[in-house]
């Protein structure tokens, strides 16, 4: 007998969206999950981009100056194309 029910409509109980850009970081820059983990976290450690304070562009910028590694050339159309 189902006792409930659980809508996770904002990803509020279950998020892996952390979990999906940390991957596409350590991909996109060839380094390891941990560190892109602790690149990302460092990045949004201000909550500024939860805040609408600064864009995805401005995350890039500050991961890339984390990890002192050049940018992906194609590093906005990756992100923005799953945005659509």
């Amino acid at each position: 007998m189902i006792k409930a029910v659980i809508f996770d409509m904002g990803g509020v109980v279950v998020n892996k969206t952390d979990y999906i850009v940390t991957e596409e970081i350590a991909h996109s820059f060839n380094v390891s999950l941990e560190t892109a983990k602790q690149a990302y976290d460092k990045a949004l450690n201000d909550k500024a981009f939860q805040r609408g304070l600064i864009d995805e562009e401005e995350v890039w910028q500050r991961i890339q100056q984390l990890l002192n590694k050049p940018l992906p050339q194609d590093y906005l159309c990756k992100t923005t194309a799953r945005n659509l």
